[in-house]
């Protein structure tokens, strides 16, 4: 494999990219919660995509991962204060294709958005995920990332874990 992770780009396929996430998402959605990467269509990715910076992950000229890098800029109201705050990035709309799931992709590309935040002067990373995501959870907090909250979306069936490391 010869991963290269670049920003996304318009010529990009976005149907293409919003396929690979639902397939990243179905594990979690057969479990039973409702993440939004699940069932979103084409607009709402590049809706998503438009409030923050998107990054693509290639193997080849195949988009295999992407990430979202978003700061208070891209928040809305009656999202999570954690995001607001001015010193805090956060990531999302992050999936990496199942076929190359548990090779280190993801973990590439939260290197590279942790790397962005500290380059910018961001002093901690921060995102959510399902309470009942107990595998992601420990990966997080493996990654160095802690508790600091619950939040809950309109768009989900459950309660967010809200995680933020130091830079």
């Amino acid at each position: 494999m010869n991963i290269h992770i670049r920003p996304y780009q318009n010529e990009d396929d976005v149907t293409m990219i919003t396929v690979m996430i639902h397939r990243a998402f179905k594990p979690l959605a057969d479990a039973g919660m409702r993440y939004l990467g699940s069932y979103q269509d084409e607009k709402t990715t590049l809706e998503r995509f438009s409030r923050g910076r998107p990054f693509v992950a290639l193997d080849g000229d195949a988009i295999i991962g992407t990430i979202t890098f978003y700061t208070a800029s891209g928040i809305k109201p009656g999202w999570p204060a954690l995001f607001a705050q001015a010193d805090t990035a956060h990531f999302g709309q992050f999936a990496v294709d199942p076929y190359y799931q548990k090779a280190g992709i993801g973990s590439k590309m939260m290197d590279h958005v942790e790397r962005l935040a500290a380059d910018e002067g961001f002093k901690m990373m921060a995102f959510d995920t399902s309470e009942h995501a107990t595998d992601l959870i420990k990966y997080y907090t493996k990654r160095g990332y802690t508790y600091d909250g619950l939040h809950q979306w309109q768009l989900t069936n459950y309660r967010s874990v809200l995680m933020k490391k130091s830079l």
